[in-house]
């Protein structure tokens, strides 16, 4: 490992009452901004417990050091901690938060069945085509082995939705952000619009509809953080439905185009 090109040695407050405690002590590192810190650390060579100091470097290669009030029966005062780290050229983070971080909140992994999501679709809850979403696409031969990977637990129901109450209405509605194709394909086969191995749903046997009926399904939901219940913005949603069909099942150019052409500027 390469050997650390920096080195701060601070010293802890001498008592509890020291002004130096709970404050935010700046210490200039002297690293010009083109230069960045990486491989931090922070140790103390005389054992002074590592749980008493707080340390971040900030934009301008600042390091901000604050010493907390001595708790249990660990020990500081009078001691010494060494800060290292390495100077190089300084490099974008990987690291961002999206745009829409500060509107919408993520759950993941909540449990439902065909049978409840069925019945919501049923009733008008379940809202496949917003203004976003892709037409259906999926061929015959693409909804029949779909079915058919279900019963021999090869694919699962996994989709994503965004949450929200419309204006002047108690229930809650369910719009899809990804997983289209498949709810479609079920809710159709479940309606008898299109058979399997040649049978339509009605006519398969107890078991093999109970099987799909109550069979689980994990999903993904966003919600608006600002209002529990409001929908999120338009150019929100079309940043997510981009993403995740991003990374999933690659849209046409034209659908890609009809999404974007939705984002604001």
């Amino acid at each position: 490992m390469t050997e650390p090109s920096i080195s701060i040695t601070i010293k802890a407050p001498t008592s509890s009452t020291d002004k130096l405690m709970n404050e935010d002590i700046v210490i200039s590192t002297l690293v010009p901004n083109t230069h960045m810190l990486n491989h931090q650390n922070m140790y103390s060579p005389d054992g002074a417990s590592p749980f008493l100091i707080k340390y971040d470097v900030d934009n301008d290669n600042q390091l901000h050091v604050t010493f907390e009030s001595e708790h249990h029966d660990y020990k500081m005062y009078g001691l010494t901690y060494i800060f290292e780290a390495n100077v190089v050229p300084r490099i974008e983070s990987l690291e961002k938060e999206v745009s829409y971080a500060t509107e919408v909140s993520k759950s993941s992994d909540i449990t439902t069945n065909v049978y409840q999501l069925k019945d919501d679709y049923d009733k008008g809850l379940v809202e496949l085509n917003p203004e976003y979403q892709r037409d259906f696409v999926w061929t015959d031969e693409q909804k029949e082995s779909y079915i058919l990977n279900l019963y021999h637990h090869i694919a699962k129901i996994k989709p994503t939705f965004v949450r929200y109450r419309p204006e002047n209405q108690k229930e809650l509605i369910y719009e899809v952000l990804d997983g289209k194709q498949r709810l479609k394909t079920i809710f159709d086969f479940m309606d008898d619009k299109f058979t399997v191995n040649g049978h339509y749903y009605s006519e398969l046997t107890h078991s093999d509809q109970q099987f799909l009926y109550y069979h689980d399904i994990k999903y993904t939901v966003y919600r608006s953080k600002n209002y529990l219940y409001e929908r999120p913005s338009l150019d929100t949603l079309v940043q997510l439905f981009i993403e995740i069909n991003m990374l999933g099942t690659r849209m046409s150019d034209d659908d890609l185009k009809n999404a974007q052409a939705l984002l604001k500027g």
